[in-house]
């Protein structure tokens, strides 16, 4: 097992406590946010958008129309009318037709809470409406439905306004020619003047056609929005319920805590336990506990010794108070006062490490010292922090 996977391991058992209070602090956190949080309801209109027949009449230009219709792009069409319905003269024309409640609602409020989604198989357009009142909820959304349908019916009118428009300029005209006095003559300047004629009689009869047909777009868009199904008051708030809220803030403060325990232990440089000095190369030799079980360690560790003179070196504290507990359990032992002193020893040397202080990089910066210089390393001895 790899020393990040065990340091892992180690933090999430080691640090369990920390993990504990991260976790509360969340669970805490969420259920007050989910206290004062306001409810929120989601009110939904269904509407069914069929668009326009143009097949009605029969006319050159009115069968060019449906071959247009019929190579447009449904999904580009759709997306169109998502665009409208969310644009804001919809949610305007809608919070004006609510302006009597005893809180009119605003353009940008009905924003802030309008979700709307197209189906292309069914035609069918969903309009929701999140807002704390669940009653203003189904009004704000049978409003947008409402405003959507007149918002059509005024473009169609538009539309037709136009072309009548263009109509009444061509009837003019084409009456003012009728009405000019025409030369008697024959030849070709006859013949231009029957074409030229003909061309107006032409456009002008293509105008009546096109107004007869934006007549009938007009109509038929107007009954192609239909309600299919009307919003209904929300009898609960839209979301997960509180008690799920706070259950996920407990998941992911448990998560998030034991990630940060895992990575705080696996990027720890310190040398902690028995795998810290495998990971640096060293055989370890014991633990140093404090109280009652540190007189059996430190038999334990004289015992290692076999009677052999030792020489110990303290990386980060003196190791000559250890040194003077070792000798009383009889190991022949004395502490190095200098680094030098410990690179020049002739007898073996038994490093000296303080649990959870000495860094990895320094213990091992002494192994390859004291090899470099020929000494002999038993080993490490680990002193936990009393």
């Amino acid at each position: 097992m790899s020393r990040a996977m065990r340091r892992l391991q180690r933090g999430s058992s080691r640090r369990w406590r920390g993990v504990t209070l991260f976790t509360a602090i969340v669970m805490i956190a969420v259920g007050g946010a989910t206290a004062v949080e306001d409810a929120t309801y989601r009110a939904t209109t269904r509407i069914r958008v069929i668009p326009p027949t143009r097949n009605i009449v029969e006319s050159p230009e009115l069968s060019a129309l449906v071959a247009h219709w019929s190579r447009y792009d449904r999904e580009v069409e759709f997306a169109t009318l998502v665009k409208i319905l969310r644009s804001r003269p919809v949610r305007q024309a809608a919070a004006d037709r609510l302006s009597g409640e005893p809180e009119p609602p605003s353009a940008a409020r009905l924003g802030a809470g309008l979700q709307v989604s197209a189906s292309l198989d069914t035609q069918i357009i969903s309009i929701s409406v999140d807002d704390a009142d669940p009653e203003l909820a189904a009004k704000l959304a049978d409003a947008v439905a409402a405003a959507f349908a007149q918002h059509q019916r005024a473009a169609a009118e538009r539309e037709s306004a136009s072309l009548r428009e263009t109509l009444d300029a061509r009837e003019a005209a084409f009456i003012a020619e009728q009405a000019r006095p025409v030369s008697q003559g024959g030849g070709a300047a006859a013949a231009l003047r029957q074409r030229a004629q003909a061309a107006r009689e032409a456009a002008f009869f293509s105008a009546v056609s096109r107004l007869r047909e934006a007549d009938l777009i007009r109509a038929t868009r107007a009954e192609s929005i239909t309600v299919i199904e009307p919003a209904r008051v929300p009898p609960s708030p839209h979301g997960s319920s509180p008690g799920i809220r706070v259950l996920l803030g407990a998941l992911l403060g448990l998560l998030v805590g034991a990630a940060a325990a895992a990575a705080r232990e696996a990027l720890d440089v310190r040398v902690d336990d028995a795998d810290d000095v495998l990971d640096a190369g060293l055989i370890w030799l014991g633990d140093l506990p404090g109280g009652s079980r540190r007189a059996g360690a430190l038999a334990a560790l004289a015992a290692v010794f076999k009677g052999r003179s030792v020489l110990l070196w303290g990386l980060d504290d003196p190791a000559a108070p250890l040194a003077g507990e070792l000798s009383e359990v009889g190991a022949v032992v004395r502490a190095a006062g200098t680094d030098a002193e410990a690179l020049s020893a002739a007898a073996p040397i038994v490093l000296v490490a303080s649990a959870g202080q000495t860094r990895l990089e320094a213990l091992r910066r002494a192994r390859l010292r004291l090899e470099a210089a020929g000494g002999t390393i038993l080993g490490v001895a680990l002193v936990e922090p009393t």
